[in-house]
């Protein structure tokens, strides 16, 4: 069981959201989007989230490392699945990304993701890349490169695929930092983020998704492929049924996938394009 769930989220880190489950937040969160309310004061979560996207768009490059934990509940069984991870951006469309057994890596004009261990990566569109990435790192790829992200500012209220219900929770202590804590539902994920009140930078998030077939809608195809298409996939109107039976199996298989990514040593270094070259072991080839 724990072998296979880990393929299971070794898949989310290296197709980047190519995963079933993240399919299925996607398409619980289009055909289920609440609202934002704001208030103007201090612990207004649209203002904080508002300083928290200037803070990333400010920012030139960004690197941190830090650990994923997934947790998941089969209904009868609860597996721990723990790795690393690790961030260096640099704007405009630079990056190089770990997590687990996944890399990817972009040199600026041609982006690559590789799985440990395979003979073969392959190619993407940097902005297709981007997108595809969010299944490992969330809304950081999206906050650093929102000129390049496929659904726009992840905290964007007025977006129709940015978070919705948003609300300021208690403040807590991360390692001895003051945060503010902020709850809201993300593409049909509950989101909770940390973020720092000294800088606004987020140290920690946690997505709780709930694959309740009693709650999977019903959809069409012309809703599958925008789903699709929010993470960069391409989409075939012939693939629509099997996604429909990959879904209803993954949903009976895992009740609740709940991800939590706390970064640390985070920095804002001097970086040029060789910092962004990976080389995958000798005998690898690109798939054509």
């Amino acid at each position: 069981m724990e072998k296979k769930m880990r393929l299971i989220r070794n898949k989310t880190c290296v197709h980047f959201q190519w995963s079933i489950l993240a399919v299925i937040a996607l398409t619980l969160g289009i055909t289920g989007m609440g609202t934002g309310y704001c208030f103007a004061d201090e612990t207004d979560p649209c203002v904080i989230l508002g300083k928290v996207t200037d803070k990333y768009k400010s920012m030139e490059t960004f690197s941190a490392k830090g650990a994923i934990v997934t947790e998941i509940d089969s209904g009868t069984k609860k597996t721990t699945v723990e790795d690393s991870i690790s961030l260096t951006l640099k704007k405009p469309n630079f990056y190089l990304v770990s997590c687990g057994q996944g890399v990817a890596w972009s040199n600026g004009s041609q982006a690559f993701v590789y799985e440990k261990g395979s003979n073969s990566y392959s190619s993407k569109d940097v902005s297709i890349s981007i997108a595809m990435m969010r299944g490992t790192t969330d809304t950081i790829p999206d906050l650093f490169f929102v000129k390049l992200s496929r659904i726009g500012s992840v905290f964007d209220q007025s977006n129709e695929l940015g978070i919705k219900d948003i609300k300021t929770e208690k403040s807590e202590t991360l390692d001895g930092e003051n945060c503010y804590v902020i709850s809201g539902n993300l593409l049909g994920k509950q989101m909770t983020f940390w973020i720092s009140k000294k800088n606004f930078l987020i140290l920690m998030d946690r997505q709780v998704v709930i694959t309740d077939m009693n709650k999977l809608p019903e959809m069409s195809d012309a809703e599958y492929e925008k789903a699709m298409k929010s993470t960069g996939r391409e989409f075939k109107k012939e693939d629509a049924e099997a996604l429909r039976n990959i879904m209803k199996e993954t949903a009976e298989q895992v009740k609740k996938l709940t991800t939590t990514r706390k970064y640390k040593n985070i920095n804002t270094p001097v970086l040029s394009e060789k910092d962004f070259n990976y080389a995958v072991p000798q005998g690898t080839v690109l798939e054509k």
